[in-house]
């Protein structure tokens, strides 16, 4: 841990009961060194350098090697919080003059927590990593896109500019392309929660100084799940409502089945493995049954433009909070067009027609 400068010099009674023998269940220092009267010394949890004074909420004891190797190194990089717990542990229930064991803890605790708050590693700590090749299983960035020491950058999940924190649960490795592309995009269609885990399994068990994969992973997360689960609601909206009973209309599913209560799911268009978006153009109303027996077929394969037109036709005119049935249809076409067949252009349907005639009186 250092908070900065070496206070060999300074002294306090919490030093003094130590040499004098009368802290016997105090064995090592905050760091985790053993302690010898030899060796101990008063360490200042916030330096005096930057306003700490020796006061009992600031001090702590450590040995003088331990002491000497913080120098200026941010508290947050070397700070063990086993070392932290095993340290105020020897100090439970402990009472002498002027000096209570429970409250030494509390207080110390207090004062590192209030410094770890306004003290953050340097985020561009993961993208030196990849750069050295100490993250040898993170292949891919939060997008799918190839990383390589030539491409990677960092990236914020919220950015700064929108409250987003310059910390490590708060940034991603990304492509300089993928960062480009998808600055435009809104926060909560940027990344789909498959995606997310994808990304975040190359972290799984990573040890590295300043860097713990699997914290990583759970900051990341947190961070993220605001905009997941907007994404689920905006989403889930459709089916919410046709299990309240608020759409009537809308009797059978995309591919012609009729919907009950008990058989509705949704389905994506364009699934989202498959870069789909998590969004209501791109889902529709289906049968578990549907969508289980043809969730691996191509959508030309199993619909039709008159299927499409039957299954948004139930939704004109409904107008609900956060749903309106005329932009749903209207978005849901552009969307589900580019992969239905094309008609057959009228030069083209003449030709067939002539080509027909032709046959018809060679017959």
């Amino acid at each position: 841990m250092y908070i900065s400068n070496i206070s060999f010099g300074h002294k306090h009674r919490l030093k003094d009961y130590y040499l004098a023998g009368r802290l016997p269940t105090v064995k090592v220092g905050i760091y985790g060194g053993n302690l010898t009267k030899d060796n101990v010394t008063i360490e200042h949890i916030k330096p005096v350098s930057k306003g700490g004074k020796t006061r009992i909420n600031n001090i702590a004891l450590a040995t003088w090697e331990n002491n000497h190797n913080r120098k200026n190194v941010p508290l947050i990089s070397k700070l063990k919080n086993e070392d932290l717990e095993k340290y105020l542990a020897q100090f439970v229930d402990v009472k002498l003059p002027n000096f209570d064991g429970n409250d030494y803890i509390t207080a110390v605790r207090d004062t590192i927590n209030n410094i770890l708050a306004n003290q953050t590693v340097d985020v561009s700590i993961i993208e030196n990593y990849f750069a050295d090749n100490k993250l040898p299983a993170v292949k891919y960035d939060l997008y799918g896109g190839l990383l390589t020491p030539n491409n990677v950058t960092l990236d914020y999940i919220t950015p700064p500019s929108k409250g987003g924190k310059r910390a490590l649960e708060n940034v991603v490795l990304v492509t300089s392309a993928n960062k480009q592309c998808k600055k435009l995009i809104p926060l909560t269609e940027r990344f789909t929660s498959e995606e997310l885990e994808a990304y975040l399994a190359q972290f799984a068990n990573v040890k590295l100084q300043n860097f713990d994969g699997n914290q990583y992973i759970q900051g990341i997360r947190k961070t993220a799940a605001k905009y997941l689960d907007q994404q689920n609601n905006k989403i889930n909206i459709l089916k919410k409502y046709f299990l309240e009973n608020k759409l009537p209309g809308v009797k059978l599913d995309l591919y012609g089945d009729l919907l009950t209560l008990s058989n509705v799911t949704l389905e994506y268009i364009t699934p989202l493995s498959k870069g789909g978006k998590p969004v209501l153009e791109n889902v529709a109303l289906v049968t578990e049954e549907n969508h289980s027996e043809k969730q691996n077929l191509q959508i030309k394969d199993k619909l039709t433009k008159q299927d499409v037109e039957t299954y948004l036709k139930q939704f004109n005119l409904i107008n609900l909070p956060e749903f309106n049935g005329e932009s749903y249809i209207n978005n849901f076409r552009k969307n589900i067009d580019k992969y239905l067949p094309k008609p057959k252009s009228e030069p083209i349907k003449n030709i067939v027609k002539l080509i027909d005639e032709i046959l018809t009186v060679k017959d």
